[in-house]
């Protein structure tokens, strides 16, 4: 399972919201789903959003889309935007079980 974890500071956190849920669609087309968002406890203009993704490259393209950045300046985001990228390794053989 791929993840992005995307953190940026926002001016108005109820403007940014409104912003993000309106994007929903858009974000979906590109194979992202599960939006979480988080706020830091000491700066709550300090959001995460933790999305899942479908397709890395898909996604990729989203995160690149001039069209992606200009919709985040006008939800009031500013500052720098970091994306990280994770994907769950796959599982490891239980050292404790038995050989079948």
């Amino acid at each position: 399972m791929t993840r992005l974890f995307v953190r940026h500071t926002v001016k108005d956190y109820a403007a940014w919201r409104a912003a993000f849920d309106a994007h929903g669609p858009a974000r979906a087309a590109c194979g992202l789903r599960d939006a979480r968002i988080f706020r830091s406890v000491d700066n709550p203009d300090e959001v995460l959003v933790i999305l899942q993704a479908d397709d890395l490259e898909r996604a990729r393209g989203f995160g690149n889309d001039p069209t992606v950045r200009a919709a985040m300046a006008a939800a009031g985001v500013v500052g720098d935007v970091a994306v990280d990228v994770t994907a769950e390794p796959s599982p490891s053989p239980d050292p404790v079980a038995p050989p079948l």
